[in-house]
């Protein structure tokens, strides 16, 4: 039983853009660009690869080094939001 439970806590991977919010609403995910926005307050967030759906990050430091950049990561999905446990630039090609 204790097996099945801890399945639920478990990370899924996840491939996407780290950008800033109000890009991200217009599909401009990549870039220099989206670094100064994040710097004059905007909020960072992560745009799914498979759906362009846009998710919330509860720990948007962990991840302003990527801004503008694809990918991949361990995360959790809380509704709209995501926990990330570790994040890295995306393979090329993926």
């Amino acid at each position: 039983m204790l097996l099945s439970t801890a399945a639920f806590c478990l990370a899924d991977q996840w491939t996407g853009w780290i950008t800033d919010q109000k890009c991200a609403e217009a599909g401009k995910y990549a870039g220099e660009q989206h670094k100064k926005c994040v710097e004059s307050g905007a909020a960072v967030v992560f745009v799914n690869d498979a759906d362009k759906k846009i998710y919330k990050i509860t720990e948007p430091d962990k991840v302003k080094a990527h801004v503008g950049e694809k990918v991949t990561m361990d995360a959790t999905a809380k509704g709209d939001t995501l926990e990330i446990e570790n994040i890295s630039a995306a393979p090329a090609g993926q």
